[in-house]
């Protein structure tokens, strides 16, 4: 292959560096088929509605724990998904909702105890940890 000659040298520098952003742009989530369905606030809600406890889980599709908190969510949400609600927010659609709370990063949880108080839990809950939050708030002891 023949050398690239000086004054095409910028050329490649901008092909690569527009490779780069559209990399950035596609691993980041911001253009993903599921964003259509994110815009409603909430776009999920989750568990019986009619418990003494909601959760507002706050995330992105960009954030790394938001990625291991989900399943998290999901693996309470299947054993015990009658004893409280999950309301899913993106950040990116809900702003409304999430300077409520003053969510500052993701993952935010809100946890709202009917008649009771809020809590604002900000960053990652493992299993123990959100297991202990529920037997706090509402006496959902395992």
């Amino acid at each position: 292959m023949a050398p690239v000659p000086q004054r095409f040298a910028w050329l490649k520098l901008l092909a690569g560096w527009l490779g780069v952003i559209v990399l950035i742009y596609v691993i980041a989530g911001v253009a993903t088929a599921q964003d259509v369905d994110k815009k409603e606030c909430p776009y999920k809600t989750v568990g019986n509605t009619n418990s003494s406890l909601k959760m507002q889980y706050f995330g992105t599709p960009s954030c790394v724990y938001c990625h291991l908190y989900e399943p998290v969510i999901d693996k309470l949400q299947e054993e015990q998904g009658d004893k409280f609600a999950v309301e899913y927010y993106d950040t990116r659609y809900c702003l409304e909702a999430a300077q409520k709370y003053a969510v500052m990063a993701t993952p935010t949880t809100v946890f709202s105890v009917v008649g009771g108080t809020s809590q604002i839990v900000r960053g990652y809950l493992d299993e123990v940890g959100l297991r202990q939050k529920f037997c706090e708030l509402i006496g959902l002891c395992a």
